[in-house]
């Protein structure tokens, strides 16, 4: 029998100088969202069609590593949000966040917080 146990990925168990500086890179996500090369497109298209049929007049949302935001931005687009939460690690991400949502017609909150 093989001994499937996962070591532990808990951001605690890591240098907080390496996180800090993996999260400061954020030019280098920026590329890859904007290559899709994690298929954010697909996953968000397959969100907004499910949130076409099945929402309420008005929906609360949050988002846990929600990045620069801009997927779910462009998402959540005319449909009837009554207010967004997004929570991050990277205090980069979430001024690039703050940024794009300055638009919305929805009450928007972000906040820097370490799940552990």
């Amino acid at each position: 029998m093989s001994n499937c146990k996962k070591k532990s990925s808990n951001i605690n168990d890591h240098n907080p100088g390496e996180v800090k500086a993996h999260f400061d890179r954020w030019h280098i996500y920026k590329q890859i969202i904007r290559n899709d090369y994690q298929s954010h497109r697909g996953i968000h298209d397959s969100l907004r069609r499910c949130l076409v049929s099945i929402v309420e007049p008005e929906f609360d949302v949050l988002d846990l590593g929600c990045g620069n935001g801009s997927g779910i931005l462009k998402t959540l687009d005319g449909l009837p949000v009554r207010s967004y939460i997004g929570v991050d690690l990277s205090a980069v991400a979430l001024a690039e966040a703050s940024k794009g949502f300055s638009q919305v017609r929805y009450e928007e909150t972000f906040a820097r917080k370490d799940p552990y």
